[in-house]
């Protein structure tokens, strides 16, 4: 799972493996760490008790969650993307953005993108 913030964005991009353990209710995670006292954490999960999609951070720690209803629609069927935006409390919003990740057009790239979704422009166009 890649994660992006700029300004008041979050995207999450996941790879199809990844999107399995949401369909199998599974927690998702990485973990960056800066040194032997300090990481950072985020994952993607599912709950019961939230309608909309949401997102907290505590302790280093942030944590996207999606009603499972959402997740499951999302997870088992060609939609790309679940986004929302959500109420930070002081006239600001933060965007929400949830993605399956599809391979890169570029066949320069050295990642490993064989667990990537298939770009639906694959052979037309390159990144």
């Amino acid at each position: 799972m890649k994660l992006r913030i700029k300004g008041n964005s979050l995207r999450l991009r996941l790879l199809q493996s990844e999107v399995a353990q949401i369909a199998e209710g599974k927690k998702v995670e990485e973990i960056t760490i800066f040194n032997f006292k300090q990481q950072l954490s985020y994952s993607l999960s599912i709950s019961h008790n939230i309608s909309e999609p949401k997102a907290e951070f505590l302790n280093g720690s942030l944590t996207v969650l999606l009603p499972a209803q959402v997740a499951n629609d999302w997870a088992n069927s060609n939609q790309v993307g679940i986004e929302t935006y959500q109420a930070t409390g002081n006239d600001e919003k933060l965007h929400i953005l949830i993605e399956k990740d599809f391979k890169c057009l570029d066949t320069n790239l050295d990642d490993d993108q064989s667990d990537n979704f298939p770009h639906p422009k694959e052979g037309a166009v390159a990144c």
